[in-house]
C-alpha cells in the first residue's frame, strides 16, 4: 500500500498502529524504517564524508532488524530475503519514503532505485504473498506513483501498490486507529 498525505496528519501513527497489529500475527516479522535518516540534519554521517548508498543501507537496516547476515549488495539482501521468507511472512513499513527517494536519486541517478526494484521483484515473484509493503510519504512518493512520466512497465513505484485513502475509512475506524497510534507513542 501507499499512504500519501501532508505533513503531520497521522501517517506515522497509522504505520505504528499497523505495526502493532501485525506483530500479533504468528509467523509475521515486521520491520519499520523511518527514512528520515537520509536527511542530512538527521544523519549520523560526519560532515564532509561521502554518503553511503541509501539502497544498500536500507537493505542492511532490514537485515540487522531481522538478524540476517549483513548484505554487501542489494542482490545479497534479496538472497537472504528469499531464504528467510520460506519460514514465514515479512511486513516492511517504510515511513518518510520521500527522503529515501531523494537520497537514492541523488546517489544512483533518476529512476534507478535499486532497493525498490528488488522489492518489487521479491513481492511479485512471491506467489504465496508472504511479503507485505506499506510506503508512507508526501510529495515525492505521490509524484513517483502518479505524476512521473514513464513508459516503463516495471517502474518500481507503479502497478504494484494500492493507494490507501483515509476517506475510505469511516470515522469510528479512523478515530480508533489514530487513538491507538498516539497511545503507542506514549
Amino acid at each position: 500500500y501507499l499512504i500519501c498525505g501532508g505533513r503531520r496528519i497521522g501517517k506515522t501513527s497509522l504505520l505504528h498502529a499497523v505495526q502493532s497489529k501485525l506483530k500479533e500475527k504468528p509467523g509475521m516479522a515486521v520491520t519499520y524504517i523511518d527514512a528520515a535518516i537520509f536527511v542530512p540534519k538527521n544523519s549520523c554521517i560526519p560532515d564532509g564524508s561521502e554518503p553511503p548508498d541509501p539502497d544498500l543501507l536500507v537493505c542492511q537496516i532490514i537485515a540487522k532488524d531481522r538478524q540476517w547476515t549483513t548484505p554487501n549488495s542489494v542482490d545479497d539482501f534479496c538472497d537472504s530475503a528469499v531464504k528467510h521468507l520460506r519460514g514465514g511472512h515479512l511486513a516492511l513499513l517504510l515511513d518518510e519514503w520521500d527522503s529515501y527517494i531523494v537520497a537514492s536519486r541523488s546517489f544512483h541517478g533518476n529512476g534507478i532505485f535499486p532497493f525498490m526494484r528488488a522489492l518489487r521483484t521479491l513481492a511479485q515473484s512471491d506467489t504465496r504473498q508472504r511479503i507485505k509493503i506499506i510506503l508512507s510519504g508526501h510529495k515525492q512518493l505521490y509524484f513517483e506513483y502518479t505524476l512521473k512520466p514513464t513508459t516503463e512497465k516495471y517502474y518500481p513505484f507503479r502497478n504494484i501498490y494500492e493507494p490507501a485513502e483515509i476517506s475510505q475509512f469511516h470515522y469510528p475506524q479512523s478515530a480508533e486507529l489514530i487513538k491507538e497510534g498516539f497511545g503507542l507513542m506514549g
